[in-house]
């Protein structure tokens, strides 16, 4: 399982990772993980990616118009509701990603289990862009 973020102290002697401590430059919580447990080579490269999520998204690369591995587990996260149920739709993702040996930084296949995520978070997306624009016309309208 990669540990995405489980808060806590940053004391890794006691499995305790996290790294929202100001007082501690530590790594994200699944890079911690990762270096104190080990983990397959395979991994990685999926580490770094939950990593950069983790700290500055902004620095990903950007797709137009294509289906990121972020936006495969956001899709699912507006889905599936109760915290359990995410975490073991999440291993499957992962799962998959490693079975396909797909790079996490890359663009993602539109694959039948993950269909269901992607329609949601598209429609996500088309929603906050319409409410951009009626927030733009309210504004330029009422000359503010």
């Amino acid at each position: 399982i990669v540990c995405i973020e489980v808060g806590g102290s940053g004391e890794v002697d006691k499995n305790n990772f996290d790294h929202h401590d100001p007082n501690l430059n530590l790594p994200p919580a699944c890079v911690q993980a990762f270096e104190v447990k080990g983990g397959a080579d395979e991994l990685k490269r999926l580490i770094d990616y939950v990593a950069t999520i983790d700290v500055d998204p902004t620095v990903l690369p950007k797709f137009s118009g294509e289906i990121t591995l972020s936006y495969i587990f956001s899709g699912m996260r507006l889905l599936v509701k109760k915290p359990r149920k995410q975490l073991i739709e999440g291993i499957k993702i992962f799962k998959k990603v490693l079975l396909m040996r797909l790079d996490p930084f890359g663009v993602m296949p539109e694959e039948p289990e993950w269909e269901e995520y992607i329609k949601v978070k598209k429609s996500q997306k088309e929603g906050i862009e319409k409410a951009k624009k009626r927030c733009n016309n309210i504004y330029f309208k009422e000359g503010a």
